[in-house]
């Protein structure tokens, strides 16, 4: 993802539920790969017909990252809502890891592993990492969404 994406940041925004939780979105910036695009030729012309697009996209991670209610941590699932059962916070995304290697963290009330006191919030909880490698997908359009979905 990082070889067509040149910025993939994570924000949150606040679900308005008792439990305090909040969605993480995933924001990228990323080109399309013009032979693979079918719309690339509609608007490119002369010199720009074969350069890479560029496109922003934004991914709610509740539709394709889950909670291990068991393991405490997390999966790969459809709408699988993590962070809410997780009830999580402050994620953040790692550049530069390299496949197979987590760059998604986040602090999250629940699940395995020794509580410390979050800096920014001071509310304890327990960093929880995954690799969002498999989980995401750059489509030919360059936008980005869950490995699951079919379509660009």
């Amino acid at each position: 993802m990082e070889k067509r994406c040149r910025e993939i940041s994570i924000h949150e925004a606040p679900r308005d539920d008792y439990r305090g939780s909040s969605y993480a979105f995933v924001d990228t910036i990323c080109t399309n790969d013009p032979k693979n695009d079918p719309n690339h030729y509609k608007d490119a012309s002369g010199k720009d017909r074969h350069k890479p697009k560029e496109r922003s996209s934004t991914v709610n991670l509740d539709g394709c990252l889950g909670w291990d209610k068991n393991n405490g941590g997390f999966i790969k699932e459809i709408d699988g809502h993590a962070t809410y059962y997780g009830l999580c916070w402050g994620c953040h995304y790692k550049r530069g890891t390299k496949d197979g290697e987590n760059n998604l963290s986040c602090w999250c009330k629940y699940g395995k592993g020794e509580k410390a006191q979050d800096p920014v919030t001071k509310k304890l909880g327990i960093v929880t990492q995954f690799d969002l490698g498999p989980l995401l997908k750059v489509f030919p359009s360059g936008s980005v969404g869950c490995s699951h979905w079919d379509y660009s």
